[in-house]
């Protein structure tokens, strides 16, 4: 994880300096699937409506397909579809990759788990109580998810100290075609130019893309004025 340190101390050591440059558009890449995430959601929604055993039973199949179709989506977007289905790694695999990504919130990831658990492995009928809850906690799943797959690409700071005679930029970006993420920033101090890179690739980095993801989505975040300076340095911390 040298690269992910080595990107941290630079982010924050001159995070208050920071100021947005620029975004880089979301991709315009979505599977041609006949149904998605929102329409296995709705039947899920008709099924609970119904309160029978059978409705019931099937509720939970289509609230199951709901978060997978949206992760699948995510994956297909970001051009990782491939690598994970030539790994063979399934639904919990996938997870553990968006909670590590800062797509999926750790907290609300072991609900789901319990809740699914408890609903998906008993040869019982489930309550309908229970449902409900596994309903709204997989609407509000498969609503982080589609967000992180539309969010912004990219990311450019720039930074002037005035007492050090300090500038800095700072870009960071998701490159779809390999696909990796690159971090470069240009640093001139006193006259002295420096400037260095960071790039991770999915195919043979893939708990370092992880973190690279989550910390792009962190800057965005920044961009966009969505948290105090502490916020933001709380999350690049953890």
């Amino acid at each position: 994880m040298e690269k992910v340190e080595k990107l941290r101390a630079i982010i924050l050591e001159n995070l208050e300096d920071f100021q947005g440059n620029s975004l880089v558009a979301p991709f315009n890449e979505v599977p041609d699937f006949d149904l998605y995430s929102h329409d296995y959601l709705e039947f899920a929604e008709q099924e609970l409506n119904k309160g029978t055993s059978v409705s019931l039973v099937n509720c939970i199949t289509h609230l199951k397909r709901s978060i997978e179709c949206q992760m699948d989506t995510f994956f297909y977007t970001f051009n990782l579809a491939k690598l994970f289905s030539r790994r063979n790694l399934k639904f919990d695999k996938k997870a553990d990759f968006l909670k590590e990504a800062g797509v999926l919130i750790s907290r609300s990831l072991s609900r789901f788990n319990t809740i699914r658990n408890k609903i998906e492995h008993e040869y019982r009928v489930p309550k309908i109580d229970d449902i409900e809850v596994y309903f709204d906690l997989v609407s509000a799943l498969v609503l982080l998810v589609e967000r992180a797959t539309f969010q912004y690409t990219g990311v450019d700071f720039f930074a002037y100290d005035e007492n050090n005679d300090k500038k800095i930029t700072f870009k960071m970006t998701y490159r779809r075609e390999a696909p990796s993420i690159e971090a470069t920033w240009r640093i001139v101090i006193d006259g002295e130019e420096k400037e260095e890179k960071l790039e991770v690739y999915a195919e043979r980095e893939i708990q370092e893309f992880a973190h690279f993801f989550r910390i792009l989505t962190i800057l965005i975040e920044f961009w966009n004025q969505q948290g105090s300076i502490a916020y933001i340095r709380r999350k690049l911390s953890q």
